[in-house]
């Protein structure tokens, strides 16, 4: 095994292992609630989604994030997420959105000539898309696969409550966090991999 691809099978593993402790969170501190806020889930996942300059990174992060959903359901007797078109599925996909806005975002803002500010603003976007798609892509996928469980209903009514407190944690939070992580696993300031330096020798 090369270290490349060990390398990849630690960040996963690491990631997968997060994950599941924000649900645990999320789900332990909003346990008198019918439905649960997922603020510190949103801000891990997109931590991760936005970490690194590969969309494979985005998607195994919404997927994991959709695992630990489903995990952490049976744990806490969220019944509707026993299904896992409600619980895994729109997960699945909120790492790329995310990842997409940023990535757009920095294009467009690729004039501004300080990298640290383009990247946190760019940054900021992609979390609060996390944030967003996780709860609309949840509420559609509840409406085609659960709409008659009393759940539903529920998430509907506590819409606005949840949304937007992860909203605002994932916008405040991810450009922090994910800066942070960049900075000690030595990537650049936009996550791209530094080159490394060559030494030159006497011929």
């Amino acid at each position: 095994m090369n270290k490349n691809t060990t390398r990849v099978i630690s960040l996963l593993a690491v990631m997968l292992a997060l994950l599941f402790v924000a649900m645990t969170l999320d789900r332990a501190i909003s346990v008198w609630s019918p439905v649960s806020f997922a603020i510190v889930s949103t801000a891990t996942v997109s931590t991760f989604a936005l970490l690194k300059r590969k969309f494979q990174v985005a998607i195994a992060a919404g997927f994991f994030f959709g695992i630990a959903s489903l995990v952490t359901a049976f744990m806490f007797g969220k019944t509707t997420f026993y299904n896992p078109l409600v619980a895994i599925l729109p997960r699945a996909f909120v790492g790329i959105t995310g990842y997409g806005v940023y990535r757009l975002v920095a294009l467009i803002l690729r004039k501004i000539k300080n990298e640290r500010i383009r990247e946190y603003i760019a940054l900021s976007f992609g979390g609060a898309f996390v944030a967003l798609s996780n709860t609309i892509y949840t509420l559609t996928c509840m409406f085609l696969f659960a709409q008659g469980d009393p759940l539903f209903v529920a998430f509907v009514g506590v819409f606005i409550t949840n949304v937007l407190p992860e909203l605002l944690c994932s916008i405040i939070v991810t450009p922090l966090l994910v800066l942070g992580v960049r900075r000690g696993l030595r990537l650049n300031v936009d996550g791209s991999e530094r080159l490394k330096k060559v030494e030159k020798t006497d011929e």
